[in-house]
């Protein structure tokens, strides 16, 4: 289940980005992502589209990713796991169907 490590971990992550700053730890989680997304993406889907096209697709989602798991941060968790994991699996699906 996707954020339940991040559920698990909070007051680890807390304490991360309370010794750092908060916007590098988003930093690190985006860029994290988003190499995720466009090596997955590439690997699935370079038949049907190019290059460009799957980095773009990646950047959208990635950044849809980062948002809800931001929100959900500075939230303090206040959702479960399975909410969050629900969200992003709702907020993927169109687009990868797409592809």
């Amino acid at each position: 289940m996707f954020g339940y490590f991040f559920y698990t971990n909070k007051s680890r992550i807390k304490i991360l980005t309370e010794s750092s700053d908060e916007i590098v730890f988003m930093d690190i989680l985006h860029s994290t992502y988003y190499n995720h997304f466009v090596s997955s993406l590439s690997d699935t889907f370079s038949f049907n589209w190019d290059k460009q096209t799957l980095v773009n697709y990646s950047l959208f989602i990635t950044g849809g990713v980062k948002s809800i798991i931001e929100e959900w941060y500075q939230t303090d968790f206040l959702q479960s796991p399975e909410e969050i994991t629900k969200q992003i699996l709702n907020m993927l699906t169109p687009f990868l169907q797409a592809l």
